[in-house]
């Protein structure tokens, strides 16, 4: 019985922790605060090429992050823009959800936007996209922030789908998926909010 009892005590001594899952840059876990930048572990790509309608996406606005994840990661005080993205193109690179809570590790979706852009196999300057664009993610941010067509962890950044000539993403203010009526219109309410004189588009193929 003994011996039984010291395998057992070993192999959860093996388990992951579920106060050990990496948290998102700036989230609370037991009694600190734990700051983990984005650190791109190879190219990651996702089996299955992902599609959307158009129809799909407009039902999307006016939904809380609530009402899209089912993994209840949802908090108001997180960055939900690569969060809605992803669930809506079923995209699965660097951290998920799911990955808040080790019941749900591994499921879900995307939750930090340069490790969603660096991931991708396909993506670069919104001026160079493809021909056929709809359903491309479309990221805004500093030009200083992107180098070497790699994405900087910083702050001001955000990504949307870009479908039918609108671009539909979260807004973190007003908590709820919205679509903004053109590329310009979801470009200008930017660069009227981010710091510099050089926010720029850049679009990425979701896998």
């Amino acid at each position: 019985m003994g011996a039984s009892l010291q395998r057992m005590a070993g192999f959860r001594s093996r388990l992951p922790r579920t106060d050990e899952v990496d948290p998102p840059r700036g989230e609370w876990i037991g009694t600190k605060a734990v700051s983990c930048p984005a650190e791109p572990q190879g190219l990651l790509i996702h089996p299955t090429p992902m599609s959307t309608t158009l129809t799909a996406l407009q039902a999307y606005v006016g939904k809380p992050i609530s009402d899209i994840c089912s993994n209840k990661f949802d908090s108001a005080s997180q960055n939900h823009c690569a969060h809605f993205v992803s669930h809506a193109l079923g995209i699965k690179l660097g951290m998920l959800c799911g990955d808040m809570k080790f019941s749900t590790k591994k499921t879900g979706g995307s939750i930090r936007c340069d490790e969603l852009y660096n991931r991708l196999a396909l993506k670069g300057k919104w001026a160079d996209k493809p021909a056929i664009s709809d359903g491309l993610l479309i990221f805004v941010l500093s030009a200083a922030n992107v180098v070497n067509n790699v994405m900087s962890p910083v702050p001001q950044k955000h990504v949307g789908i870009y479908h039918g000539g609108m671009v539909f993403n979260f807004s973190n203010g007003q908590h709820k998926v919205v679509a903004d009526n053109s590329v310009e219109a979801f470009h200008n309410k930017f660069k009227n909010s981010y710091a510099g004189n050089d926010i720029s588009l850049y679009y990425g193929v979701a896998p």
